[in-house]
């Protein structure tokens, strides 16, 4: 058991912190008080252990700002970001968004002047998100205009590091107990975006006449042709039904594929399949009865709508036949709280949805699942992020990497120590040997 005083404001937002970093991610015994004397004059995060041993933790954020005017406002961002490293936790230079780097040791007493639970509040809420107004083409926040990528430590999984970084240096003030054991997940998800790339004729006439008239490639029409028909004829399977060799994949390594199915929407980006076909009733069928999970893939304007998101999920477990309880909105369209307070308030568990599509990347600062915080109602919601760390076309259309740069990204962030999901489209088969590749490497692990 430790005692954390906290200084007398910003309740909400201070608890928030403390539940999530010694609940959730360390998860041990913990009380809270608020009381200015005893953190140090409201200057300091103080955590006493039970022998009395003392951490004091400097705050940077939620001291220099007035409870009541809040701390949405550009004003209020990270100046700098600097790096620390501490005794505690040797070799490893950790990025800090708010304080300094000076730590000061004693026989019974820490004190470190990297706020580190200001800069995992500002990870974890992303209020990055609703003050700066960069959006890309598709109204998303985008990993360029994110602190984290500019100043290099995407690919880092920080707050993990501040909760490492944390334990150790109460662990050297003698803290009794051991914190929550955490051996890294994989989960495998895969948006089905399209069942089948042979939907129809009108879909064969569409791509030869490209074949013929684009690509002025007669051969290339002349073989989807074949293709087609044998598709047809049951010969052989369309080239984007790769859903049991995605299962087989996630089989071999002792995991579930999570398939995000989409059954609604009012706009041109979705309807590509109906939920209702029964090519989609058996495949879900198959996928239950094989022991993995059906979610969502909300629609493209459901980000920010409660009635539409409600209306496509009735509609998906009313022809699924189970309870959705997780999934992720189509083309990461998010927003920060309002995407969160949609989903709550539609009964879901676990949204994967935060993760950039331009860059792959740690967009909360960690992989773990955690659970969100509504920054303009200032509290903390039900719906647990479980944050999109990977995905098919971000490491091959959007970032561009050589093939053995793109290697050595994608296995660092799998070694990084933190949860990792990967989005996987059915319908992203280019590069399908590299897919295999990354299940093999996290066999081998």
């Amino acid at each position: 058991m430790v005692t954390v005083c906290l200084p007398d404001n910003h309740h909400a937002e201070r608890s928030y912190c403390i539940d999530t970093i010694f609940g959730e991610f360390l998860g041990i015994s913990y009380q809270v008080r608020f009381d200015d004397a005893k953190s140090l004059d409201g200057s300091c995060w103080v955590v006493t252990t039970a022998h009395g041993t003392t951490l004091a933790v400097e705050d940077h954020f939620f001291s220099k700002i007035p409870a009541e005017s809040g701390y949405l406002d550009a004003r209020y961002l990270p100046e700098t970001v600097f790096s620390a490293s501490t005794p505690c936790l040797p070799g490893c230079d950790v990025p800090v968004l708010y304080g300094h780097s000076a730590y000061h040791a004693t026989h019974d007493t820490i004190r470190f002047g990297g706020d580190i639970f200001a800069s995992c509040f500002f990870m974890l809420t992303r209020w990055e998100e609703y003050v700066k107004t960069e959006r890309d083409p598709h109204g998303r926040f985008p990993a360029s205009a994110s602190l984290a990528y500019q100043n290099g430590f995407l690919s880092l999984p920080v707050v993990d590091i501040y909760v490492d970084m944390l334990w150790n240096m109460l662990a050297e003030l003698g803290i009794e107990g051991e914190r929550k054991t955490h051996l890294p997940r994989l989960f495998l998800t895969h948006d089905v975006d399209d069942l089948y790339f042979w939907n129809s004729a009108a879909q064969l006439f569409r791509v030869t006449a490209g074949d013929l008239l684009k690509r002025r490639d007669g051969g290339l029409a002349a073989a989807r042709v074949r293709e087609f028909l044998r598709v047809k004829k049951g010969a052989q399977k369309d080239p984007w039904d790769t859903f049991d060799l995605l299962m087989d994949l996630s089989e071999s390594i002792g995991a579930q594929s999570r398939f995000y199915f989409m059954s609604g929407g009012v706009t041109a980006y979705d309807n590509r399949y109906s939920i209702n076909d029964p090519r989609a009733v058996e495949l879900m069928a198959k996928i239950r009865q094989r022991g993995h999970v059906i979610g969502i893939h909300a629609s493209y304007n459901s980000y920010n709508d409660p009635e539409q998101f409600r209306k496509e999920k009735v509609l998906l477990e009313e022809t699924c036949g189970c309870e959705i309880t997780e999934g992720r909105q189509h083309y990461l369209r998010f927003e920060v709280p309002a995407t969160w307070r949609v989903w709550e308030e539609n009964g879901m568990q676990t949204d994967a949805t935060c993760g950039y599509a331009d860059c792959a990347g740690f967009r909360c600062g960690t992989g773990k699942a955690f659970y969100a915080f509504d920054i303009l109602k200032r509290e903390q919601l039900a719906i647990r992020e479980r944050p999109l760390v990977m995905m098919d076309s971000s490491l091959f259309d959007y970032q561009c990497y050589e093939a053995d740069e793109r290697s050595a990204f994608w296995k660092g962030i799998m070694q990084s120590g933190s949860d990792i999901t990967l989005l996987w489209h059915n319908s992203y088969t280019a590069h399908l040997d590299e897919y295999i590749e990354m299940i093999g490497h996290a066999r081998a692990q």
